[in-house]
């Protein structure tokens, strides 16, 4: 579809050395479709990640995020995206990484539709057969809530893949 987006944002950032970084951005985001049918997509915009490093080998990132999702449905303009996650990473061996991480997100439709909440958790390792090499693994539950309740949902998804890398 054609849309003219704009987004204007300011943030702050900060590095208090290898325990704690991050950044954070807030602002306004606007997408105006070229169909006047269609309502244009508009709202609060964030953007950051805070990276804390407890230990050697451990990392734990929260993120943030806002993002305009298109519609394959001719009558809806999309939908503005807020996420939230929290990732854990801990090197439980030399060439075993494991990766837990939980998220929230909110989806927003202009007008009347309906809101979207989802939350979802998920367990992932890589294993590292070299530095170059490694098998990826994930599995992942995702739970869509609605007021509309035949858009509710809960799903299931296992991820197997490799990593290559130089």
């Amino acid at each position: 579809r054609a849309a003219t987006r704009m987004e204007v944002r300011a943030g702050v950032e900060t590095d208090l050395g290898d325990k704690l970084r991050g950044d954070l951005a807030i602002g306004y985001l606007r997408e105006e479709l070229e169909d006047a049918a269609l309502e244009d997509i508009a709202g609060l915009s964030l953007a950051g990640t805070l990276n804390w490093s407890p230990m050697r080998g451990t990392n734990v990132a929260l993120t943030a995020s806002t993002s305009v999702e298109g519609s394959s449905t001719a009558t809806s303009s999309g939908s503005l995206l807020h996420g939230l996650t929290l990732a854990l990473t801990h090197k439980a061996r030399s060439n075993v990484d494991l990766n837990p991480n939980i998220g929230a997100s909110l989806r927003d439709y202009p007008g009347p539709n309906p809101e979207e909440s989802a939350l979802s958790a998920g367990l992932g390792f890589t294993y590292w057969f070299n530095r170059y090499m490694g098998l990826n693994g994930r599995a992942a539950h995702e739970s869509v809530l609605s007021s509309d309740t035949a858009r509710e949902s809960k799903t299931n998804s296992v991820y197997v893949g490799l990593t290559l890398r130089r």
